[in-house]
């Protein structure tokens, strides 16, 4: 506890916000698992009768800023939240979506929705020199807590989870469906809207996500398409005109791959702790991957990154990166890599 202790005073005195698994990931050694974490700070918050937020140990943090509207305020949540879509925005970007303003540039480290009209996007103006992705919605929200984009001229898109769920359930409340979809696999919307970014501001773009065969799935959807794998079955009609508008409208072939790779946990000296061993099921989905038509042949390099992960037989997350220090991510990882050669 006094670990944590230590830690709680640290965020405090730098004004700064961590969820459970930052902290967790800070001291792997110390804290034998996650639950450690959590019995740690509940009995902070027991001794000194107060709530997380007042340790700034916080469950999601999550930035949305709700933009003006120009609908009566008597508009159902449900509709609010499915035209929302599931991905966050950040950075020095500022577009329309027809008549709708976003302006990420006044407050670059704030989170907006990705606008799901993409085709209305116009008058888009940006001081960026690159955009990121990130899979998952807590390294997000652990860059806009570091005022990455201060730092960095870029744009950050992730997915959100929490917006998945949430609108799938309210979903449910209100048509008595329920439809949850898991990780952070982008959303057509999320993917237009990348590839616009990329074609209208002729941006570099990386993508950061995890060490495991779900990341790596997630990756190759940006790149090459959600349907991609599929290769005996091209002569479908149906396929292939699906195939067809993901090339055209949803592929971004110009991304490249930041991380986390299956090397990085030699090179950067990831714990042991913070390794977990692959499962048959993960197994069987990198060697279904490795036999995918166009990844020798495209990128090559990134087949022998899944080919490394397999024979080591262990995946960790992006947060595993930053057990030297909560900042580790945006203060020397993704700059490093985005400007040495450390990316593929």
């Amino acid at each position: 506890m006094l670990r944590v202790l230590l830690i709680v005073q640290k965020l405090l005195q730098e004004n700064k916000h961590s969820s459970k698994r930052d902290i967790y990931y800070m001291h792997p050694s110390v804290f034998s698992d996650q639950l450690v974490v959590d019995n740690a700070i509940n009995d902070i918050c027991v001794l000194m009768q107060c709530s997380r937020h007042n340790l700034n140990v916080v469950d999601f943090l999550l930035f949305i800023v709700v933009c003006c509207f120009s609908f009566p305020f008597a508009l159902s949540i449900w509709w609010i939240l499915v035209s929302a879509g599931n991905g966050l925005v950040m950075g020095w970007i500022r577009f329309f979506e027809g008549e709708r303003f976003f302006d990420c540039i006044s407050s670059p480290n704030t989170a907006h929705p990705v606008p799901v009209h993409v085709e209305e996007v116009k008058d888009i103006v940006s001081f960026a020199h690159y955009i990121l992705v990130v899979e998952k919605e807590s390294v997000f929200q652990r860059l806009a807590n570091d005022k990455f984009c201060n730092a960095n001229h870029c744009i950050v898109i992730t997915v959100s989870i929490f917006l998945k769920t949430l609108a799938s359930f309210t979903t449910f409340l209100c048509l008595n469906s329920f439809l949850v979809q898991g990780r952070g696999y982008p959303d057509i919307p999320t993917r237009r809207f990348l590839r616009l970014l990329v074609e209208n501001l002729h941006l570099p773009a990386y993508c950061l996500v995890d060490c495991d065969p779900y990341g790596f799935d997630i990756l190759t959807t940006y790149r090459f398409g959600s349907m991609v794998s599929i290769c005996k079955f091209l002569n479908s009609g149906i396929l292939q005109h699906h195939m067809a508008y993901d090339t055209t409208h949803l592929r971004v072939p110009e991304i490249h791959w930041l991380g986390a790779f299956p090397s990085d946990f030699e090179r950067y000296s990831v714990p042991k702790q913070c390794l977990l061993p692959l499962t048959a099921e993960d197994e069987r989905k990198i060697e279904a991957m490795l036999h995918r038509c166009y990844l020798q042949r495209e990128v090559p390099q990134w087949r022998l990154e899944l080919k490394l992960m397999l024979q080591n037989g262990v995946k960790f997350e992006i947060e595993a990166l930053s057990v030297r220090t909560l900042s580790f991510l945006s203060e020397f990882y993704i700059p490093s890599k985005v400007q040495g050669k450390m990316k593929i």
